[in-house]
């Protein structure tokens, strides 16, 4: 069966990205390792790494040394296409595929007095149609019916029927002049001899590429050759002596997130994981805040009470203004904003009419009739509280439900709980939670945040209560006070509420197991929403006067969440990264120690060359039309393109003889365009032209999308790094990339730089009797019999070995180690001392393996380790 499915290249990039971002932020830890002394049979030729869990087994075992791969040290790459005089590029084109994109009407034939038919064969795909337009006799266009697929040349076009003769028609597939059929295989940029990349635009119809670009402005450039390029970036040195290789080429944006995104908290560093969190809160601080929310109102000060008040009618000021009242059935503007009754306010995101029932929804956008309407705010409302003189006292606002602060992760949930809210005097706030690995609850996500109509912070609930008398099903969990309880035997509850913290007891019938402490949590109200400051309020009744009363308020703040595993803090979520910040403090609050995050809020190198075409290039921008049929009998063609965009003009270059378009010249690319479509008029017939947009943002804008970086290369050198202090001087055959490692036993994440999967003994050691690669036995007695268990020296001298244990078995002090030989009696030293290894070497995920012809590294020699893997 044929899939109907599609893996965009975007995705295997989001993969790569998502790595990448685990190391650069700390979110995960990844780890070169060296292991492998022992030779091959064949030491040119190293064996094949075989994918099973057996060979893992034995990979891991032989780990010496492992290296933390730094942010510096990983590099988006994609393939190096050098720039060589006397070829022919691949232009940028984003319909290279394997359909028919249209017929090229080379002549139209005579004589045609009902419609022909076209048929196409050959060309290796199928489903292709198309149906000609007859005028006077000629075929003056082609209707595409269907551009078919599969198809890897053009197919053979054939025109039957319709009583005339002499039409020639030939199909368009667009392939590369490099043979592909996909614009990310394509051969459409190149680096020059400067290490400048450029990507080819327009190579103009196909010939050879002659001129070498050397120019780095931001607008496109054109060569003597007819080649239209425009400079990326210039690859810089710091990657080059890292990551620039004979087959690969280091791609990265000079700006990074707060240019690209305004100052939103999108990528968060991960300083000290910290350790012991069940659950954790992160407060940030800086100069941003929520773009939906910029201003919370937090409470309303009184200033003056006033005099004869007894039921004032309070009103607060709009969320936005310039605003109307919704009105059934009417017609929207672009930016337009209106309110309903219940004071939720829209802006018109696309102009339409509206139906005849008002909006509610408080969140996204939603369509109302055929216009959409984007949620932006609601007004606030409360009470006004009168004392016994008629004054004002106080204000009291109806609010809804803003978030949930964790006060305890919980324990023992062995289901996500569901998530209550009650009491508060509102209704309509729900809420999902976030389960930790460890049966505890991480954090809460409002999905609803209620009717704005909660008068005080409601409780929130996490589970179910127990209640007496009720039916509860097997391995249903139920709490009372702060205990979380599983029910292990399915039974009705008696009538008094359980109170144990261990084990098991009946209740009733049912049988209720300690599980845990039940998670809890604190309500903030938000009142009203989409203020950007404090609105007037206004006090009012017939015999009262004088009352005045303002808010309180409160800067919103990006909202960040951490995911906590074995107490430690291994990423972190950007439920709303806000807007507008160059600083920010985020401080970790909880039951755990050490933690410490930091935003990334660096622009990048600004002053770059590559800076300031991120920068200024221009989005939308048509820089090449091609030509899907050239037409024929023109004398005169004027080019027209109709789009969303403005300025885009080109002129076309027709041949004398036959009157075809052979050539269009654009003379402004224009701006802002997402679609396109060109008009020719003229005196001929049949032409057919086609646009090439940019991709988003403009070309040159993001450099790593734009080349379809989904390859990263990881570096490391390996020189005298020591292993438990001591120098390994000794051969290494394989290395591999391990994610997080543990720490060696312990449950935590290993964080150092250097990491050792080795035992280091200290002993009276002959040294003419053991040398390295050498195995050595001990004898472990288990239940009164003797097993042998199996190390090998790394590194030795006569004071300490520096040993592997290929067993997972660990040394103990005045272990007798001996040497394995084939006959007499073997030599020995006895430990006097044992240093554990740093790394837990059967901990984490192993990711890559790679063997190797042996090699050593010196102080005399760095070797250098380069992994290139491709998502």
């Amino acid at each position: 069966m044929v899939s109907s499915s599609l893996i965009k290249t975007m995705l295997h990039r989001s993969l790569a990205e998502g790595v990448y971002r685990d190391i650069v932020t700390r979110s995960a830890n990844y780890y070169y390792y060296l292991g492998k002394t022992l030779t091959w049979s064949d030491e040119t030729n190293p064996e094949v790494p075989r994918d099973t869990y057996n060979y893992e087994r034995e990979a891991r075992a032989d780990i010496i040394t492992l290296k933390l791969v730094r942010a510096s040290d990983v590099s988006f790459v994609v393939d190096r296409i050098n720039w060589v005089s006397g070829t022919v590029y691949d232009m940028y084109d984003d319909q290279y595929g394997t359909e028919v994109i249209g017929l090229d009407v080379i002549d139209g034939g005579t004589g045609y007095t009902s419609l022909p038919t076209i048929t196409l064969t050959g060309g290796g795909g199928t489903g292709a149609s198309f149906s000609p337009i007859v005028f006077d006799g000629q075929i003056t266009g082609i209707d595409l019916l269907n551009k078919g697929y599969g198809y890897t040349s053009a197919p053979s076009v054939t025109v039957t029927g319709g009583g005339g003769t002499g039409a020639v028609v030939e199909a368009v597939v667009n392939v590369a002049p490099s043979g592909t059929q996909k614009l990310e295989d394509a051969n459409y940029y190149v680096v020059t001899d400067d290490f400048n990349v450029y990507k080819c635009l327009d190579n103009n119809n196909g010939v050879s590429s002659t001129e070498v670009p050397i120019s780095s402005q931001v607008e496109p450039i054109t060569t003597a050759d007819g080649y239209v390029w425009k400079y990326m970036f210039n690859v810089p040195i710091n990657l080059r002596n890292k990551f620039l290789t004979d087959t690969q080429m280091p791609v990265v944006s000079a700006l990074t997130n707060q240019f690209y995104s305004g100052g939103t908290l999108d990528t968060i560093f991960i300083s000290n994981q910290g350790r012991n969190y069940t659950f954790a809160n992160i407060s940030v601080v800086g100069d941003g805040y929520l773009e939906a929310d910029p201003t919370y109102l937090t409470n309303v000060a009184v200033s003056n009470g006033g005099s004869g008040y007894s039921s004032p009618v309070i009103v607060f000021g709009d969320p936005v203004d310039d605003t109307s009242q919704f009105l059934a059935n009417s017609s929207m503007f672009r930016g337009q904003k209106i309110f309903n009754t219940d004071g939720d306010f829209y802006e018109c995101t696309a102009p339409g009419t509206l139906s005849n029932t008002s909006p509610t929804h408080r969140f996204g956008e939603v369509l109302n009739g055929t216009c959409s309407l984007k949620y932006i705010g609601t007004r606030v409302s409360g009470t006004a509280n009168v004392n016994s003189d008629g004054e004002v006292e106080s204000v009291t606002l109806d609010g809804a439900v803003r978030e949930v602060t964790m006060v305890n992760a919980g324990s023992g949930y062995t289901s996500t709980p569901n998530v209550t809210f009650t009491g508060g005097g509102g209704t309509g706030a729900t809420g999902v939670a976030k389960m930790g690995n460890d049966g505890n609850v991480l954090y809460v996500t409002v999905t609803n945040a209620g009717n704005f109509d909660y008068t005080s912070s409601p409780s929130v609930v996490f589970g179910e209560q127990w209640q007496a008398s009720t039916a509860y099903i097997l391995n249903e969990q139920i709490f009372y006070g702060g205990n979380l309880y599983t029910v292990t035997s399915a039974g009705t509850t008696g009538t008094t509420a359980p109170n144990h913290t261990t084990g098991a007891v009946t209740n009733g019938t049912a049988e209720l197991t300690y599980a845990g402490e039940k998670a809890s949590g604190t309500v903030i109200r938000r009142f009203g929403a989409g203020y950007s400051a404090a609105p007037i309020i206004t006090i009012t009744e017939a015999g009262g006067s004088n009352a005045q009363a303002s808010f309180l308020t409160t800067k919103s703040e990006a909202r960040l969440l951490p995911i906590l595993e074995n107490g430690q803090i291994i990423s972190v979520i950007t439920i709303d990264g806000g807007i507008g910040y160059s600083t920010a403090n985020l401080t970790v609050s909880g039951d755990g120690v050490d933690a410490e995050l930091s935003p990334d809020l660096s622009v990048g190198n600004i002053n770059s060359l590559q800076a300031n075409n991120e920068i200024l290039v221009t989005a939308g921008q048509i820089n090449a039309i091609k030509i899907i049929s050239g037409g024929y009998s023109y004398g005169v063609a004027n080019i027209e393109i109709q789009g969303d965009g403005t300025g885009a003009t080109a002129v076309a270059t027709v041949d004398g003889a036959s009157g075809k378009l052979t050539k269009i010249t654009m003379t402004n690319p224009g701006e802002n365009y997402t679609f396109a479509n060109v008009v020719v008029t003229g005196n001929g017939k049949a032409a057919n032209l086609r646009a090439i947009i940019g991709p988003e943002g403009g070309h040159g804008k993001n450099s790593p999308e734009e080349l379809f970086a989904r390859t990263l290369m990881f570096y490391s050198n390996v020189s005298t790094d020591l292993n438990q202090g001591v120098s390994v001087n000794n051969d290494y055959r394989q290395i591999g990339i391990i994610k997080n490692p543990k720490q060696y036993g312990d449950n935590v994440r290993y964080t150092g730089t250097i990491g050792s999967g080795c035992y280091l003994i200290e002993s009276i050691i002959d040294t003419n009797n053991f040398a390295p690669d050498d195995d050595l036995t001990i004898t472990r007695t288990i239940d009164g019999d003797d097993y042998l268990r199996r190390y090998r020296v790394v590194s030795i001298d006569t004071s300490y070995a520096l040993i592997q244990s290929l067993d997972n078995d660990e040394p103990q002090i005045n272990d007798i180690f001996s040497k394995v030989i084939e006959s007499g009696t073997p030599p020995t030293f006895t430990s006097t001392s044992v240093t554990l290894p740093t790394v837990d070497k059967y901990s984490g995920q192993l990711m890559f393996i790679d063997n190797k012809e042996g090699f050593t590294p010196s102080e005399d020699e760095t070797v250098t380790l380069r992994t290139v893997l491709t998502f």
